[in-house]
């Protein structure tokens, strides 16, 4: 185990001027199994929430290693341990392996955690509840489960039966056993809610941390807009293949990096579209969205192959919005349920590319209906900012944390506990 100390800055960017509730120099942990926590901007802007009302932010995070500490608060990096391919009786690695995977690996995670003598732990996704709630039993702590993924629906057709079995009775023991649950969708907030029998689950969104809309026009031809990983459920391929029917009517920068880009390229040759369709590096987390206010329309084509697809609500759609462009994406609850709130996007068919073209003509011709929406989108930011998100985490860990003991139950605790 590594411990990495840093000076906490008091001027570090996030929500200075936010929530009202005080903190008071309580500790808040943050647990993750992730190898780039510093690329983690949901981690770092929790971290910023706590400082900024006066708590103390600390992170235990797993990884096969050190070398990317996120900054700015003390961090201890816990180290992986894979699995041994080098055992040659089969039972004997088995059995070792599921050891290191679901035994030692996480008691790792818990000791490290517990040694910060936290007042709330804060896991962040599935992978990390069963450390986190193990050092707050320990501790008597608060446990707060983060979900912005439904980790094992992304996983039904990869995991064998039993690992989804075991993540499935976990899950569920655990997450009714927290003190609060919260979520990035109201979607996805009344699956769990539904899912795991709990009064209400907390909507806390990934919004961003800035807003950068200006007086709001139509480029001719229109700048469409995709940013993050290139991957298959991404639909891209049929982005790509769309555009050969918006020529003329709108140009495709695709920002990001993943398994498909090189795949992606040589389809932008074979198509003949490499003058219409660019592709871009990938930027720190920091300046996304900069980068989405040079475009007009934000796509987000998924199909929508999982219950986590259709319920989610990706970064890049508050990173789209934050900088003041209109939106197209699929005719999913998650994204519709903000787009349909705000006014500023449109519904687009996602099973073909032929249906993608067509729901992307019909928006960028018409100038005047993508300007009206990225003005929606620039009335919509302030009320997304993480500044006012924050406001709601910090109240629900001030709550936890009354000493009166009247922590409210509403935040998530099962109905038949």
């Amino acid at each position: 185990m590594s411990l990495h100390h840093s000076e906490r800055p008091r001027d570090a960017e996030g929500p200075a001027d936010g929530a009202g509730d005080s903190l008071d120099h309580r500790i808040v942990c943050s647990v993750i199994v992730s190898e780039t926590p510093a690329h983690n901007s949901r981690v770092l802007k929790v971290a910023h929430a706590v400082d900024a009302a006066g708590g103390t932010p600390v992170l235990v995070y797993s990884g096969s290693s050190d070398d990317d500490p996120p900054p700015g608060f003390e961090v201890t990096w816990v180290r992986r341990h894979a699995a041994d391919s080098e055992i040659r009786v089969w039972p004997v690695r088995v059995a070792q392996n599921l050891f290191i995977e679901f035994v030692r690996n996480p008691l790792a995670m818990a000791r490290a955690a517990w040694e910060f003598d936290a007042d709330i732990y804060h896991a962040h996704f599935l992978t990390a509840l069963l450390p986190a709630w193990i050092a707050a039993r320990l501790r008597g702590a608060r446990l707060v489960y983060d979900v912005r993924d439904l980790l094992i629906d992304t996983q039904l057709h990869k995991w064998p039966g039993w690992k989804i079995g075991y993540y499935r009775w976990l899950e569920r023991f655990l997450a009714r056993r927290a003190d609060a649950v919260i979520a990035v969708s109201r979607p996805m907030a009344r699956v769990l809610e539904s899912r795991f029998g709990l009064d209400h689950v907390e909507t806390i969104i990934h919004g961003p941390t800035e807003c950068r809309v200006s007086e709001p026009v139509s480029s001719s031809p229109v700048r469409l807009f995709f940013q993050g990983a290139f991957r298959r459920n991404r639909n891209l391929e049929d982005l790509v293949r769309a555009m050969v029917h918006l020529r003329g009517l709108a140009t495709l920068t695709l920002q990001g990096w993943g398994e498909m880009e090189e795949s992606l390229r040589a389809l932008v040759s074979e198509l003949g579209v490499g003058d219409i369709v660019a592709f871009i590096p990938p930027c720190d987390p920091g300046g996304v969205v900069e980068e989405a206010s040079h475009h007009d329309v934000g796509v987000i084509c998924y199909r929508g192959e999982t219950l986590n697809l259709v319920t989610t609500t990706p970064n890049k759609l508050y990173d789209y919005i934050a900088g003041g462009l209109a939106i197209a994406a699929s005719d999913l609850e998650g994204l519709q349920t903000v787009i349909g709130e705000f006014g500023c996007g449109v519904a687009i068919d996602p099973s073909s590319s032929e249906s993608i073209a067509h729901g992307l003509i019909e928006l960028v011709s018409d100038p005047s209906r993508v300007v009206a929406m990225k003005r929606a989108a620039g009335r919509a930011c302030p009320r997304l900012t993480w500044a006012v998100q924050s406001k709601k985490l910090v109240a629900c860990y001030v709550d936890l944390l009354d000493p009166a003991g009247s922590h409210n139950v509403s935040h998530s605790l099962a109905k038949d506990r």
